[in-house]
C-alpha cells in the first residue's frame, strides 16, 4: 500500500514523462545492513527519449528498490524524496548533469505545488507505522 501512494503521488509530479514510459516496478531491500537507501536498475536505450524541457530519458529502469525500514517510517518526505533519487536515474547516473537537471525539475515541481503532495502525505501518515 506504501508503494502504491509513491507511485501515485509520482503519476503527477511526472505526468509529462508518464505519457510515454511506465514507472519501474518497486522491490524491496531487505537487508538492513546495506549502505544505501535506495537503487535503480538502469539499462541504457539506444535511442533517448526526448520529454519536456529537453530532458532525454536515457535509461530505462528495471525496477527501482527502497530499504524495507524506509517504508515503515512515518517521514514521508524521506520516503518520497529517496523514491524520486531512484526515478531520476531514468535520465542519467548520479553526479551526470543530466540527472541533476532532472532532480532540480522534480524539486521544482514539488516545491511549487506542495498542495499536489499534501493528501498523499495525509494518507501515509494514517497508516499503521512498523513496529
Amino acid at each position: 500500500e506504501r508503494i502504491k501512494i509513491l507511485e501515485a503521488v509520482s503519476q503527477i509530479l511526472l505526468i509529462n514523462v508518464l505519457q510515454q514510459i511506465e514507472l519501474p516496478p518497486c522491490k524491496i531491500i531487505k537487508d538492513e545492513g546495506a549502505s544505501w537507501r535506495g537503487m535503480a536498475t538502469c539499462i541504457p536505450l539506444k535511442n533517448p527519449i526526448t520529454v519536456s524541457a529537453q530532458m532525454p530519458i536515457r535509461y530505462r529502469l528495471a525496477h527501482i528498490a527502497l530499504k524495507r525500514s524506509l517504508l515503515l517510517i512515518a517521514d514521508f518526505g524521506a520516503v518520497l524524496s529517496t523514491y524520486l533519487h531512484e526515478i531520476a536515474h531514468m535520465f542519467g547516473p548520479d553526479g551526470s548533469a543530466s540527472f541533476s537537471k532532472a532532480l532540480t525539475a522534480l524539486l521544482e515541481i514539488t516545491l511549487c505545488n506542495p498542495w499536489l503532495i499534501e493528501p498523499y502525505r495525509e494518507q501515509w501518515r494514517s497508516l499503521p507505522l512498523a513496529t
